[in-house]
């Protein structure tokens, strides 16, 4: 019996779902040759009212098969597991800053060089390899937990990273005695627990650290495009506004800051606000000047041209919902909006039904009496005034603000996605000709 076999019939012997998969190998470069495959064993684990799936290849295996995994439960969104049987809780670290957590580790270990406690760990190739480990003193005789900082377990890191291996000690938050009896009580110390070690970490030693969250929890949409989908690269014929593309490459480097990165998506539909609303302003005043009924001497007549002329000159005419659904329908149409929502699996449904992110549009495709702009432009205002400030309009009831690391700011990843989406639109709507470009 192979070591998997063995790992899969403990998973069922602890009634956690599994499941094999064959997975291919991509050894040659010769496309005509055929891709060898190696199974990998998938092991579901508790995660509240959820399941977190956990990847094992065959040279894992034996790593995993000396660990407890039967009574693992994951919590929440994090690297962070909860064994039952023995009543710890560790968790992955990570610099807050995102760079790397070999800085913060070396801070560390040379700040209390005299409280650390060294030790060794085996690796993913059964040789020893140096560990340490960091206890945080009592604060009163009373104290009901401990903690230590120090080197995350193989188990922790085969948990974490499904399976894979990461290419540097990872840094953990392990609380022990913890007395709890829930995946709910559990995660509420864990965040309780970090959230004042890592504080006061900050404040007295300017050191920067944060829980890691699960990659599992903040899916993307990667649209991979293939050799044969790839045209001869050419020198772009337009021009685009490097103000507005510094704010659409802000928004692209702030993966793991889904608000932020939403945001800056905004703001670069929000930096055209004014040319689009100008031309819809333009084009009402045209109106109001061609209707017959329009009278010069008539002084309500022209308190409306003035009030439209006052949006122009850079007074608001339109609220900022106005001028984000003029700004939508300025650079996409109807046809072009529902393709990109339909093309991406899941999107639709996850901003049609019963969502994660309270207070926000619904979108209904089939709805004939409003289009789905109209739809999309409320749904992106609602996410928008939850992130930066609560308020009531519209007659709806005040939200709370989306906090940066809750569920819900992880839930916005096809938000964010559709953002990017008109972002881009509306870049390439407002381009212009390349002063390279020969006419």
């Amino acid at each position: 019996m192979t070591d998997l076999q063995s790992l899969k019939e403990r998973a069922e012997a602890a009634k956690l779902p599994c499941e094999w998969e064959a997975v291919e190998v991509f050894g040659s470069d010769d496309p005509s040759e055929p891709n060898e495959t190696e199974d990998v064993l998938h092991i579901d684990f508790p995660n509240g009212r959820a399941r977190r799936r956990v990847s094992i290849e065959a040279d894992i295996a034996p790593n995993m098969s000396s660990i407890d995994f039967e009574n693992w439960t994951f919590l929440g969104r994090y690297r962070a597991v909860w064994n039952k049987q023995d009543g710890t809780i560790e968790a992955i670290a990570a610099s807050a800053t995102g760079n790397s957590i070999l800085p913060v580790k070396s801070m560390l270990r040379n700040l209390f060089a005299k409280d650390v406690i060294t030790g060794e760990l085996q690796q993913w190739d059964d040789t020893p390899s140096k560990s340490w480990r960091l206890p945080l003193a009592p604060a009163t005789d009373r104290d009901s937990v401990s903690v230590h900082l120090g080197t995350a377990t193989p188990a922790l890191v085969i948990a974490s990273f499904h399976g894979l291996r990461p290419k540097q000690s990872r840094l953990s938050l392990t609380i022990g005695d913890c007395g709890v009896s829930t995946h709910d009580d559990a995660l509420r110390l864990l965040e309780t627990v970090s959230a004042a070690v890592f504080f006061e970490l900050d404040l007295l030693y300017d050191i920067p650290l944060m829980l890691d969250a699960s990659s599992q929890g903040r899916k993307r949409l990667l649209i991979r495009k293939s050799q044969q989908d790839a045209r001869q690269l050419k020198l772009p014929k337009s021009r685009y506004s490097e103000d507005a593309v510094s704010l659409y490459s802000y928004a692209r480097s702030a993966q793991a800051m889904p608000l932020l990165q939403f945001l800056a998506y905004y703001q670069v539909a929000e930096f055209y606000f004014r040319q689009f609303t100008q031309g819809e302003v333009i084009q009402r005043i045209k109106q109001a000047l061609r209707d017959p009924q329009f009278d010069l001497d008539n002084d309500r007549d022209v308190t409306r041209l003035v009030s439209l002329t006052a949006s122009v000159s850079g007074k608001p005419f339109f609220s900022e919902l106005e001028q984000l659904t003029t700004t939508i329908s300025g650079c996409t149409d109807e046809s072009s909006l529902r393709s990109f929502l339909e093309s991406r699996p899941g999107m639709l449904e996850a901003m049609s039904g019963k969502s994660t992110i309270q207070g926000v549009q619904l979108l209904n495709a089939k709805n004939r009496n409003e289009r789905i702009i109209d739809q999309v432009a409320r749904r992106i205002y609602d996410i928008r005034c939850r992130i930066v400030h609560t308020k009531e309009d519209g007659g709806r009831a005040a939200q709370p603000m989306l906090l940066p690391f809750g569920e819900e700011a992880y839930a916005l990843h096809f938000d964010i996605d559709l953002m990017r989406f008109i972002a881009q639109r509306v870049l390439i709507a407002r381009a212009v000709t390349a002063p390279w470009t020969r006419s």
